[in-house]
């Protein structure tokens, strides 16, 4: 399990990501229906990439601490 450990992820970058996507116009799904001054919200499925990745993180380094 040595190999997992040298992966460079980072759930601070996934979050700024998430974050980021606030600057987006939804093209397609139900997001493209809103008016884009109305969506104050990062896009959903970036925040749960970001929630993800912050538990696998926080999960390898509980690993590694034993």
């Amino acid at each position: 399990m040595s190999y997992l450990f040298s992966v460079p992820l980072s759930s601070l970058e996934s979050v700024l990501g998430a974050e980021s996507t606030l600057d987006l116009k939804a093209m397609a799904g139900r997001a493209s229906y809103i008016a884009a001054e109305r969506v104050s919200l990062p896009d959903p499925g970036a925040v749960a990439v970001a929630t993800i990745m912050r538990a696998v993180m926080e999960t390898l380094e509980e690993e590694k601490k034993k």
